[in-house]
C-alpha cells in the first residue's frame, strides 16, 4: 500500500451547521506529561528451560518465588501461556497476555558480516516468518552498522506480508558500511585491518631469531596498530548503537527473543591476543621481542584484554537485559550452501563477542548452522512455554528508577530466564526518537486505550469504483489544548492504520500539525481541531486505528474503529449514515496530499458538498436543546440513473434504549444532482426543539418511490445537550 508521510500546515476552511463539541472537564495543568502511569502491577514473563534444551511444565505459583530490589514479593496473580495448546484449542488467542505474547526481532548486523551470509539469514527469516510463526506472535526487522546505527525496517507486527517486504530490503546490495566508490578508485576504507594482514605476515622471517631493527616488521606493527585503533574505535560505536537499540526496546511491553544474525568482531580487540589461540610462531615472535625489549615491533595493548570494551560489551549486555530482552546470536560466518567452497571456510572470528551477548542475556550462541530455518524453530520451541508471575509495587514512584527483579523456581537442573528488572515511567522528553517510535507503535499494536489526550474518530465508505475513497477525520476536542503555553510550539503527530479482518495494513497515512498556541490557542481551546484524511479501500471490514501525539510533552489518544466497505454489486438502493453539520469556528485541517488524485486520474467529487455548499460533520454530533441542526442525508441508486428519481423518506427519532420513539422533524434546504456513481444529496434542517437532553439515534429510512419494496435504512447517533 501507500505510504504518505508529511509535514502539513495549517489549512482553514469555511464551515456550515452548528452544535458545538462533546463537553468535558478540562485536565488539570501538569508540566511534565509522561508516557503512562506510575506502575502499580508488574508483571513478569518467565521461561524455565530443563537439562533437555525444553521448556519445563507443570509449575504453579508455589515453585516460584520473586524479588523486587531485593524484598520478596507476593504474587497475585499467575497465568500459563502454552503456544502450543493454543494452536490446538479455539477462542484461547484472545486471552493472551500482553507480557506472554513473544515479540520476535530479527537483527542483522550489517558491518561484522559479508552479503552472502546475509543473504542466507534473509531467506531463513522469510521462510520461518511464513512456516513457523505462530498467529499471536509479532516479530519485527531491523538492522544494525557503525555508519548509520540502529534502524528499525519494520516494527513489532503480525502482519506476515508487511515483514516479508522488510526483509527483502535488508542487506544486499551492502553500500552502508563499505562506503564504495562509485568510480573504483577506492575498494577498501583507510585503516581497513584486511589491507595489512599480508604485511604483517611478510616482515616476520622466522620464530626463533628476531631482528628488531627489521623495517619490514616495523612498518608491518605500525600498520597494524592503526588499524586496530581504527577497528577499536568501530567497535565501540557499534556497542553504543546496539545499546541505544536495547534501551529503546524497552517501550515494547513483554519479552522481546532477539535473533541476531552477525559474524561478530575479532575478539583479539576485545579479550586480547593472549587468550586466543594463536601460532606457535607469532607467540614465540611477540615473546622474544618483549625479552629483548622491542615493544615497537607489536602492539602491547592488544596483547591483553581491552578494558574500555569490556565494559561498553557489559553495558550493552545489562541494557539489553534491563529491557527484557534475550539475544539468540546465529553466527553466519559459518553458514555454507552445497557446491559454494567460498563461505564457512573461516568460522568463529567474533565468537567470544556473539557467545557474551548471548550468555549475559540468558539466550543462547548458536554456531556452525547450516540449516537455520531449524535453528529458528528450536528457538521458538524454547520460547513456547511462559509463565506470567504479577506482583502489585507499593513503592513511591521515582521517574527513570530501575527496579532490580530476581526469580527463582523450585525446578531441579532447570535454567531460569526473566527479565532484569523494570523502570520506573520516564519522561517523554528523555525519551530517544526510536523510543518514542516504538512507544507509539506498541499503543497501537496492542489497543492501549490509556493516554489522557481526548480524541474521536468518524469513517465513512463512499461509492466509486473498485476502491473505494474512505475519508477519515479526526477529532481533538477543545479540552485536549488547554494548558498549552504561548511559548511552546507543539507538533501533533496523527498515525491512521486501517487493517482488514486478517490482521494485515490495507492502507494508512500520517502527518504532523504544527500548532501554534500563541496564534491558534483561543480558536482550539474553544472548539478543538478537526483533521481530514483519505484512505482507498477495496470491499470488506477493517478496523481503524487512530493514534494521535503531542511531540512536545508526549500527551497521546488512541481510539478504533469499526469499518465496512459494502459491496455494491447487485445493490439496486443503499442509504449511507446521515451527517450532522459542524458550523463551530475551529480549526478543520484538510489532507491536500491525500486527497489529490494520480496524474491523468478523473476528478472525485468532494464528498462533504452539497450543490456549492461545502460542509464538515460533526464526529460526536452534539445538538444543543431545543435548537436546529444541518443533516445531511445521503443514499446511492444503482448507476445508470441519470435523473434524480423521486423517493419516500421516513425519518425518526429513537431515545436510548427504544424507549422513545418518535418522528423526526426536518424541512429540505438543497439537494444535488445523482453523481457519476449514483449518490444523492439531502441537505435538511432537523429540530430538535421537542426533544429534553439525552441520547438519541435519527433513523432514516429510503423507499424508491416507483417501487417501495427497494427501501435501505440508516442512522446516526446524536446527544441534545
Amino acid at each position: 500500500q501507500r505510504h504518505r508521510s508529511s509535514t502539513a500546515p495549517l489549512l482553514w476552511a469555511l464551515l456550515l451547521g452548528t452544535a458545538g463539541a462533546r463537553p468535558s472537564t478540562p485536565p488539570a495543568d501538569r508540566t511534565v506529561v509522561r508516557e503512562s502511569a506510575s506502575v502499580s502491577l508488574v508483571a513478569v514473563p518467565v521461561h524455565v528451560i530443563g537439562r533437555d534444551g525444553k521448556p519445563v511444565r507443570g509449575l504453579t505459583a508455589e515453585d516460584f518465588s520473586v524479588e523486587d530490589d531485593g524484598k520478596k514479593q507476593t504474587i497475585t496473580a499467575f497465568d500459563v501461556v502454552d503456544l502450543k495448546r493454543v494452536r490446538e484449542s479455539t477462542g484461547l488467542s484472545s486471552d493472551l497476555p500482553r507480557a506472554a505474547r513473544r515479540n520476535i526481532l530479527f537483527l542483522f548486523d550489517l558491518t561484522y558480516s559479508a552479503p552472502a551470509q546475509i543473504l542466507r539469514a534473509r531467506e531463513a527469516a522469510t521462510r520461518f516468518i511464513a512456516e513457523g510463526m505462530d498467529s499471536e506472535d509479532f516479530a519485527a526487522v531491523a538492522t544494525t552498522s557503525v555508519e548509520r546505527g540502529a534502524r528499525l525496517q519494520m516494527t513489532f507486527t503480525a502482519d506476515r506480508r508487511q515483514l516479508a517486504g522488510a526483509l527483502t530490503a535488508v542487506g544486499l546490495p551492502n553500500e552502508t558500511d563499505k562506503a564504495r566508490d562509485p568510480l573504483a578508485f577506492v575498494t577498501t576504507l583507510p585503516g581497513d585491518p584486511t589491507a595489512t594482514t599480508s604485511t604483517q605476515e611478510e616482515g616476520r622471517t622466522n620464530s626463533r631469531v628476531i631482528d628488531p631493527t627489521s623495517a619490514a616488521r616495523l612498518y608491518a606493527a605500525m600498520a597494524q596498530k592503526s588499524a586496530d585503533d581504527y577497528a577499536v574505535t568501530r567497535v565501540g560505536r557499534h556497542l553504543g548503537e546496539m545499546g541505544s537499540l536495547a534501551q529503546a526496546l524497552d517501550a515494547v511491553e513483554g519479552r522481546k527473543t532477539i535473533v541476531y544474525f552477525s559474524e561478530g568482531f575479532d575478539g583479539r580487540l576485545l579479550f586480547g591476543s593472549v587468550a586466543r589461540s594463536r601460532s606457535l610462531e607469532a607467540m614465540r615472535a611477540d615473546n622474544d621481542a618483549m625479552f629483548s625489549g622491542s615493544f615497537w615491533t607489536f602492539d602491547v595493548d592488544r596483547r591483553y584484554p581491552n578494558s574500555p570494551l569490556q565494559r561498553d560489551l557489559s553495558d550493552t549486555v545489562g541494557l539489553f537485559r534491563r529491557s527484557d530482552c534475550v539475544v539468540y546470536p546465529i553466527d553466519i560466518s559459518g553458514l555454507k550452501a552445497d557446491g559454494d567452497p567460498n563461505l564457512g571456510d573461516s568460522p568463529g572470528r567474533g565468537e567470544e563477542f556473539l557467545f557474551a551477548l548471548a550468555h549475559g542475556t540468558g539466550g543462547e550462541l548458536i554456531r556452525n548452522a547450516n540449516d537455520l530455518t531449524a535453528q529458528l524453530k528450536r528457538i521458538a520451541e524454547k520460547t513456547s512455554l511462559t509463565y506470567v508471575l504479577s506482583f502489585q509495587t507499593s513503592t513511591p514512584a521515582e521517574e527513570g528508577h530501575f527496579h532490580a527483579l530476581k526469580v527463582r523456581v523450585r525446578a531441579k537442573g532447570a535454567r531460569v530466564s526473566a527479565r532484569a528488572g523494570y523502570y520506573e515511567t520516564r519522561a517523554f522528553q528523555s525519551m530517544s526518537p526510536l523510543q518514542r517510535m516504538l512507544s507509539a507503535a506498541d499503543m497501537i499494536t496492542h489497543d492501549k486505550a490509556e493516554g489522557g489526550f481526548p480524541i474521536d474518530v468518524l469513517t465513512l465508505s463512499f461509492p466509486g469504483g473498485k476502491v473505494r475513497r474512505v475519508p477519515v477525520l479526526l477529532q481533538i476536542p477543545a479540552a485536549g489544548f488547554i494548558g498549552m503555553k504561548p511559548e511552546e510550539r507543539h507538533p501533533i503527530e496523527l498515525y491512521v492504520y486501517v487493517t482488514d479482518e486478517s490482521g494485515r495494513v490495507a492502507d494508512f497515512f500520517h502527518r504532523v500539525v504544527t500548532i501554534d498556541p500563541a496564534r491558534e490557542g483561543d480558536r482550539l481551546r474553544r472548539s478543538g481541531l478537526v483533521f481530514y484524511g483519505t484512505c482507498r479501500l477495496l470491499p470488506g471490514r477493517y478496523r481503524v486505528r487512530a493514534y494521535v501525539r503531542d511531540g512536545h510533552d508526549g500527551k497521546f489518544g488512541f481510539r478504533v474503529a469499526s469499518l465496512a466497505v459494502p459491496e455494491l454489486a447487485g445493490t439496486e438502493i443503499l442509504a449511507l449514515p446521515p451527517l450532522f453539520v459542524n458550523e463551530q469556528d475551529g480549526i478543520r485541517l484538510k489532507d491536500h496530499a491525500a486527497a489529490s488524485a494520480a496524474p491523468g486520474a478523473p476528478v472525485e467529487a468532494e464528498p462533504f458538498r452539497v450543490g456549492e455548499t461545502a460542509f464538515v460533520p460533526q464526529i460526536v454530533p452534539v445538538v444543543a436543546a431545543g435548537g436546529n441542526s444541518r443533516v445531511c442525508l445521503m443514499v446511492y441508486r444503482r448507476s445508470g440513473e441519470t435523473a434524480l428519481a423521486p423517493f419516500q423518506i421516513d425519518a425518526e427519532v429513537v431515545g436510548a434504549e427504544g424507549r422513545l420513539r418518535r418522528p423526526a422533524r426536518m424541512s429540505l434546504i438543497g439537494r444535488s444532482e445523482p453523481d457519476a456513481e449514483g449518490l444523492v444529496k439531502l441537505l435538511v434542517d432537523f429540530s430538535a426543539s421537542d426533544l429534553p437532553a439525552g441520547d438519541y439515534s435519527l433513523r432514516v429510512v429510503f423507499r424508491d418511490a416507483r417501487d417501495t419494496r427497494l427501501q435501505s435504512e440508516s442512522e446516526a447517533r446524536f446527544r441534545v445537550s
